[in-house]
Parts: C-alpha cells; sequence; structure tokens
C-alpha cells in the first residue's frame, strides 16, 4: 500500500505534491505575479521544481523559489538551459525522457502548446509531465489542448490523477477537457487554468457535471491554497 501524497492547490496551473519530507511544486506562478494565488516564493520550500514550459504564468516564481529552498529544475532541454544562467540547478529532460529523484520520478510527455523562454526566445513546443511518488502516478498535462494520444499516454503510465487545464483560448475548453479525461480515465481528476484571469474564465461545475456522466471518475475541484490527500488507486 503506498504512503498517501498531499497534493496543494497554489492556482492556475501550479501544484505541490509531498510526501516523506520530499516536495515537488509544478509550474511555480505564485503571488504577487499570480493574482489568486495565496502564497508566495517565500511561503513555499520543496526540494524539486518541475516546469512544463517558460511562458510566464508557469515560471514567474520558479527562480526565486530554487534559489530560496535551494531546489533542482527539472525542465525541457532548452528551458533548463535558461534556468542554468540564472545560476538555478537544472536538470534537462527531454520529451519521452524520465528521471529519477528521491521521491520518485519525473518524466516528460508530449504537449500541444507553444513554448518561449522568460527573455522571449521561442523554443518550439511544450510538456505534459508525468510525476510518479508512493506508487502514485500524477499526470499533469501542461497546457495542452486535445490530442488522441491522451490516451495511449494513460495507457502505458496507469495514470491515477489528471490535472487537466479548462480555461480555453490558451488551452484545452471544458468540453475537450471533459474528452481528454475519458482518454486518460484517472481515479481522480483536477481542473486548472481557469478563472485566473478574465480570458480564462470558466465553470469548474460544467466541467465536473461533464466527467461525472462519464462515470466512475472523481472530480476534485480545488480553490488556491486548498489541500488535499491522495490515496492508493
Amino acid at each position: 500500500m503506498p504512503e498517501p501524497l498531499s497534493l496543494t492547490f497554489h492556482g492556475h496551473a501550479c501544484f505541490e505534491l509531498a510526501s516523506n519530507g520530499t516536495s515537488l511544486l509544478i509550474d511555480p506562478f505564485l503571488a504577487p505575479y499570480n493574482p489568486v494565488a495565496k502564497a508566495t516564493a517565500g511561503d513555499v520550500s520543496p526540494k524539486h521544481v518541475v516546469v512544463t514550459h517558460g511562458h510566464v504564468d508557469h515560471v514567474a516564481s520558479a527562480v526565486e523559489v530554487a534559489k530560496n529552498a535551494d531546489a533542482t529544475v527539472y525542465a525541457l532541454v532548452e528551458n533548463a538551459e535558461w534556468f542554468k544562467q540564472q545560476d538555478v540547478s537544472a536538470v534537462d529532460i527531454n520529451l519521452g525522457g524520465r528521471v529519477e529523484f528521491e521521491g520518485g520520478t519525473i518524466g516528460f510527455v508530449p504537449a500541444f502548446h507553444t513554448n518561449t523562454l522568460p527573455d522571449g526566445t521561442v523554443v518550439g513546443q511544450a510538456a505534459g509531465v508525468i510525476v510518479r511518488m508512493n506508487e502514485h502516478c500524477i499526470y499533469h498535462v501542461g497546457d495542452s489542448c486535445l490530442f488522441s494520444d491522451m490516451a495511449l499516454i494513460a495507457e502505458m503510465e496507469h495514470v491515477d490523477t489528471l490535472i487537466v487545464p479548462i480555461g480555453g483560448r490558451y488551452t484545452m475548453d471544458i468540453p475537450a477537457a471533459v474528452r481528454a479525461t475519458e482518454f486518460v480515465r484517472p481515479k481522480r481528476v483536477i481542473p486548472c487554468h481557469y478563472n485566473t484571469f478574465p480570458a480564462i474564465e470558466a465553470d469548474p461545475q460544467q466541467f465536473a457535471d461533464g466527467v461525472k456522466r462519464i462515470g466512475g471518475i472523481d472530480v476534485q475541484v480545488l480553490d488556491p491554497g486548498d489541500k488535499i490527500t491522495l490515496t492508493a488507486a
């Protein structure tokens, strides 16, 4: 039986996973940059930071968090090189790759979305991330649009927790996110990347209602600052 794993939603697409003294922060976008976040870079102290791509709403707090916590950043190759230039310890991973850390593994899978470094340099495709901790498997799809190979990723990885954007315009919208959830068929799904700004306003209850029609999947709608415990699949 795997150990429980805590998951904290910090708003937008930023999530923190923690168990047994190991913590991992995905896509750091915290206060004051994130208008809905309750935590600042000084309020978190992860050992590991994962960045799916370089857009500011996913990395605005990353360098500060990494330096404050002496954390290691895991990012796509071009993004990792940028972090190294900021004097941050970084591990480069490319799509399909996976590395180990003391709490499990981090792997990058495709996400159909653009990727720009914080200095404005365009570097290509973004990523989704598969995190394994204590036998739990979390699939954060990043800012992806819908694509059918999400089903193949789920088949290969045996995902129990799916994190999916629903805000539309820059990512998939609610109908696409429901379809992505149907492709993956996790134990639970958590919507993100909505209601941070007016351009991505969305009703998470509409998403939850759509997923309930699939059946057998727990929908966890979280507010910034909420923490839940992931139990065994």
